[in-house]
C-alpha cells in the first residue's frame, strides 16, 4: 500500500504482469492500448 513501482520493458512476459501499463511511442503515452497495436503492426 503507497508504494508505486514503475518498470520499463519491452519484453511482454514481464508487461503482462502489470496492473496498469502505458504505451509509449517516440517518449510519448499513447492513448489507448489500441493505439499502440496498431503502430507496432505498422498502421
Amino acid at each position: 500500500n503507497g508504494t508505486t513501482l514503475c518498470m520499463v520493458t519491452h519484453d511482454p512476459r514481464y508487461a503482462d504482469m502489470a496492473k496498469q501499463k502505458l504505451h509509449l511511442l517516440d517518449g510519448r503515452i499513447l492513448d489507448t492500448a489500441r493505439e499502440a497495436q496498431l503502430h507496432a503492426v505498422g498502421g
